[in-house]
């Protein structure tokens, strides 16, 4: 299930077999959450703010500026 929604092993404790370790934890949740997380967020806030029968007070705000950031060092 979690190959499916392409989660990193290493985030869910699994720790391969043949490999030297886990590599950077969080450099792979930073990156997980930027190119899978943000991008389904980011259709799911779009969807429901462009939908006219959706009252304003119910609109969806998620903060993406973790996505959005160019700094090397953060992706």
């Amino acid at each position: 299930i979690l190959n499916a929604h392409r989660f990193p092993a290493g985030l869910a404790g699994i720790v391969p077999q043949n490999t030297a370790g886990l590599g950077d934890v969080e450099k792979a949740e930073r990156i997980y959450k930027k190119s899978e997380v943000a991008p389904v967020q980011r259709r799911f806030m779009m969807a429901v703010n462009n939908d006219p029968e959706i009252p304003e007070r119910l609109h969806l705000n998620f903060d993406l500026s973790y996505a959005e950031s160019t700094d090397k060092g953060a992706a």
